[in-house]
């Protein structure tokens, strides 16, 4: 149990600091729009890779990932809430790559901050 958390722990250092240097440039007025609505909203999505490891322990779970989209649709910044720590690099990995409609208030294009679900199921 330590180890997972420590690895969970890890891989969230590692995302943050990775994002730290790319210089991310956050959006400076960001409004909290649901998980549910920006799903509707998805233009792009890319299917994360089960991880091998993950399909042999027949872990099938779902990843919660807190995320900034920007104005012009794209993911701005993303880290894990919650999932196991075996799955959570593979859904960063795929939802970065995902695109959205632009979310439009007053008339003009603005950042939203949301939730995104990964979902991992054996079934598939």
């Amino acid at each position: 149990m330590q180890k997972a958390i420590f690895g969970l722990l890890l891989m969230c250092g590692m995302v943050l600091s990775a994002g730290a240097q790319q210089g991310v440039d956050m959006p400076k007025h960001v409004i909290r729009v649901s998980g549910g609505v920006m799903a509707g909203r998805a233009m792009t999505k890319v299917d994360p890779v089960y991880p091998p490891e993950a399909r042999e322990k027949k872990i099938s779970e779902v990843v919660v990932l807190h995320a900034v989209i920007g104005a012009d649709g794209t993911v701005k910044d993303l880290n894990a809430v919650s999932g196991p720590g075996i799955l959570i690099a593979s859904a960063l990995e795929a939802v970065r790559q995902w695109t959205y409609e632009a979310y439009v208030l007053n008339g003009n294009t603005v950042a939203v901050d949301t939730t995104i679900t990964a979902n991992y199921s054996l079934d598939k």
